[in-house]
């Protein structure tokens, strides 16, 4: 974690040096997508995309380089489909002859809320409508991981009799504070002189050995220059 953030502001540093002088407009951005996760497997099978919002603002080092700062709010939901298809309910039927197998699964929602400081890079030499860049960053992330509520009802038949019988378990969640590390692909699209249309989609995830979280953001916004 040490090495890679020393290399980020070296990288950062040296680019800001070469640039000081030049003068370049501030820009303000707002963005909104969905963000899909990743891993792991008790996140990315058993919750899926809701929605995800992002604000920030950047100050250009030279006509390819920009120093952002960002925060973000992504919001997950349960994936029912994802929880019942890890409940092998035909084996339950068959092994233990229940006449009927049912699961209901319940849970609050997830997110992640993020903090960080960013590079994007357009190679140079590019102009016009489209403007690809790639990007890089460091920060902090807020992740809330919803504990799953998982009921299993197994009927089984007595004497003409039915007889249900529910199991409950539980799927544990958490929260944590860690590192986040970023990279991602995106464009940015002319749209005024001073207004862009930007598409992005990154990779990120928590420097920690704990929840861990990875998943990917796909988001679209506007950038205005000021």
């Amino acid at each position: 974690m040490k090495r890679t953030g020393l290399v980020f502001l070296l990288v950062l540093l040296s680019t800001t040096g070469g640039n000081a002088q030049q003068s370049h407009d501030v820009e303000i951005s707002v963005g909104a997508g969905v963000a899909f996760p990743s891993s792991p497997m008790t996140f990315a099978d058993y919750w899926q995309p809701h929605y995800g919002l992002s604000a920030g603002a950047g100050v250009p080092l030279s006509e390819s380089v920009t120093l952002t700062g960002s925060v973000e709010y992504q919001r997950f939901t349960l994936d029912e489909a994802g929880v019942s298809g890890a409940i092998d309910t035909d084996y339950l039927r068959e092994i233990w002859a229940f006449e009927d197998v049912t699961t209901v699964s319940t849970a609050g929602s997830s997110s992640a809320t993020t903090l960080s400081a960013n590079v994007r890079v357009s190679p140079s030499g590019l102009s016009g409508l489209l403007s690809p860049y790639v990007t890089a960053g460091l920060g902090v992330r807020w992740f809330t991981l919803g504990e799953i509520q998982l009921a299993t009802t197994s009927t089984l038949s007595v004497n003409g009799s039915h007889i249900p019988m529910t199991a409950n378990q539980t799927v544990i969640g958490g929260t944590e504070t860690s590192a986040l590390m970023q990279v991602g692909l995106g464009v940015d699209i002319r749209a005024a002189a001073s207004f862009d249309i930007f598409v992005e989609a990154r990779y990120a995830f928590g420097l920690t050995r704990e929840i861990g979280a990875a998943y990917v953001p796909l988001m679209a916004g506007a950038r205005f220059r000021l």
